[in-house]
C-alpha cells in the first residue's frame, strides 16, 4: 500500500497527490519522506508541496525536520508559513515535554 501512496504523489491529478501525501502523514510513513521532499521540490502547486509539508510534519523523522527547516525561503509563503507553524509546535511539544520531566 505504501508504494502505491508513493506512486501516487506524481499523479496527475493534484487532488490524488495531495490526498495520497496525506494519507502518508497520517499513517506516519516513514517511507514516503524522501518521496514527500522530491514533491515539495519539483511541484508548482502550492496546494499540494503545502500537503506534502504538512505529511512531513506528521511523519515527524529527523530527515523530515531537517527538511522543514530549509523551507524558511521557499518561494511559496504558504509552503514557509506551513513549515514554520510546523516546527514551532514541534519546538513547543518538546519545551513542554521537557518542563514535565524536570518536574516529575
Amino acid at each position: 500500500m505504501v508504494d502505491k501512496l508513493i506512486l501516487a504523489l506524481d499523479h496527475p491529478d493534484h487532488e490524488t497527490s495531495m490526498r495520497a501525501a496525506w494519507i502518508l502523514g497520517e499513517r506516519r510513513e516513514a517511507r514516503g519522506v524522501e518521496a514527500l521532499i522530491a514533491l515539495v521540490g519539483k511541484t508548482r502547486d502550492v496546494y499540494v508541496a503545502t500537503a506534502a509539508v504538512n505529511a512531513l510534519g506528521e511523519i515527524g523523522t529527523a530527515r523530515a525536520r531537517k527538511f522543514l527547516k530549509t523551507l524558511a525561503h521557499h518561494p511559496a509563503r504558504m509552503v514557509r508559513e506551513a513549515a514554520r507553524g510546523i516546527l514551532e509546535q514541534a519546538e513547543a511539544t518538546s519545551a513542554t515535554h521537557e518542563g514535565q520531566e524536570d518536574q516529575g
